[in-house]
């Protein structure tokens, strides 16, 4: 992210735009090349908030959504090696001087399209990688047209790769229980313009986050909270398109097209997973950490654009301002490191984040199957018991949550109560042969053998490879053998 930053700064773009001694403007006499205190500076802030905003702890500390901390790093190492082999040639061009040799040209081209393969092959977020390289090229570097699109092709052409990894890989997901069928179309989209909105504020305020949240899926555009959705999406996207033709224009401050590239980011990545696509689960908070970085961008290039501005316009009025602007980001990077500490301590252990997670979404069954299953694991019944009641409570259908009530009723010896709940559950979910298994067991144990002899079957005709059934399908033959 620093490096990113830090190169993009340096691209032909930015070289008369932005002076080393923090000026800034369209013509600045003596600017130069981006180098200097400010872009550093910048670079380093964009960085350290990413590094420590809360927003990024799912997908940091959740195991399974490390698939998406892997994906960006492929991504941004992939575009980082790409600008950085944009700008080998720029510099020779500026230069005047040969082209750099062929390791200069071809090893960062090489590591680029690489990391892109690696990208693609870990997750499909990474298919908006070769559309940020086109909008990475078209915004901060020239050349002929022709040329460059022949220097990005090689990216187009390896997408298929995400579909094929996608068809050969078994990733794992937050929980399969009870996952409801996705909304459609129309709704999805919908919902998202909510979704969006809503990972905005967690953005610039990151209070109240949620592994799990109860969101309510939206079925019309012209519900209020929708319609004001899209105004307020529709007007950032606005300003994305009026920074980057302003910044184009004469005297057009160059940091703006900079702002205007980290909105673009935001919206392109954030497609994938919040657009038409329908997903089961409508919000995860891992989907912003890619997202997340045009945010930062366009968050530091809009205020470090207004310091050179208020710089410009009044000289000596505020000499105090840009070192007061460094303690600021620092107290910035202080609080949010703060914050994801303490997100860090409900991520500790797995009955205090669904005991968090219960708490803020006290209507949605699977918080509390999971809670449930926790306390169960370490043998706390009773509070166990409890959390299965209240998902049943919350939603009558949700079969595993009977499959667990089940297996409580046999620790504590209940085998009618245990049969029952485990009736319910095959009557949601007829292809689950762990609960036949455990009936036929419980069945054996009260000599009904011809009924525990069924269940076992029931769950090999299910699953023939489920080894339980198979063991005890043979001790059960076995015994009857003697007996008879």
């Amino acid at each position: 992210m620093f490096a990113l930053v830090l190169l993009l700064l340096k691209a032909p773009f930015f070289r008369a735009g932005l002076g080393g001694d923090g000026s800034e403007g369209g013509s600045v006499e003596g600017g130069g090349s981006a180098a200097g205190s400010w872009p550093l500076l910048l670079a380093l802030f964009a960085g350290l908030i990413f590094a420590v905003h809360p927003i990024e702890t799912q997908a940091v500390t959740y195991a399974v959504q490390r698939f998406t901390s892997l994906a960006t790093m492929f991504y941004l190492f992939s575009l980082v090696a790409f600008v950085k082999w944009r700008l080998t040639a720029a510099d020779a061009e500026a230069e005047g001087k040969a082209p750099a040799p062929v390791y200069g040209r071809v090893v960062p081209y090489s590591v680029s399209i690489l990391a892109a393969l690696l990208a693609f092959g870990t997750k499909e977020i990474a298919f908006t990688l070769p559309i940020i390289l086109v909008l990475t090229e078209f915004s901060f570097f020239t050349g002929k047209i022709k040329r460059r699109l022949i220097n990005l092709a090689p990216f187009f052409l390896a997408l298929p790769l995400i579909p094929l990894s996608r068809l050969t890989s078994n990733m794992p997901t937050l929980s399969a229980e009870g996952e409801t069928a996705p909304p459609s179309i129309p709704d999805y989209f919908f919902t998202q313009l909510r979704v969006v909105v809503t990972y905005l504020r967690l953005f610039f305020f990151p209070v109240g986050q949620n592994f799990d949240y109860d969101y309510p899926i939206y079925s019309s555009f012209f519900n209020p909270n929708v319609i004001a959705s899209f105004l307020l999406l529709a007007a950032i996207a606005a300003l994305g398109v009026f920074l980057f033709i302003r910044s184009g224009k004469k005297n057009g401050p160059p940091l703006m097209r900079l702002a205007a590239f980290g909105i673009f980011w935001f919206f392109i990545t954030l497609a994938v997973e919040s657009s038409v696509i329908p997903i089961a689960d409508v919000i995860f908070e891992h989907r912003l950490y890619l997202p997340s970085i045009g945010l930062i961008v366009a968050v530091g290039a809009l205020a470090a654009a207004g310091i050179f501005r208020l710089n410009d316009i009044f000289p000596r009025r505020f000499p105090w301002l840009n070192k007061s602007v460094i303690l600021l980001a620092a107290l910035i990077a202080v609080t949010l490191a703060g914050a994801t500490y303490a997100r860090n301590n409900v991520w500790r252990d797995p009955a205090t984040l669904w005991a968090d997670t219960a708490a803020k979404s006290p209507g949605k069954a699977r918080p509390h199957n999971n809670l449930g299953a926790i306390y169960q694991q370490r043998g706390q019944l009773s509070k166990a018991l409890g959390e299965f009641m209240q998902v049943v409570q919350t939603d009558p259908g949700y079969a595993r949550a009977y499959y667990n009530i089940g297996v409580n009723y046999v620790m504590t010896n209940r085998y009618d109560d245990a049969i029952a709940a485990f009736s319910k559950d095959v009557e949601l979910d007829p292809l689950d042969f762990e609960a036949h298994n455990i009936m036929g067991n419980i069945y054996k144990a009260e000599s009904h053998f011809d009924k525990a002899l069924e269940k076992y079957q029931t769950a090999l005709r299910i699953n023939p490879e489920y080894q339980d059934a198979k063991d005890n399908l043979r001790i059960l033959q076995s015994f009857d053998a003697r007996t008879q």
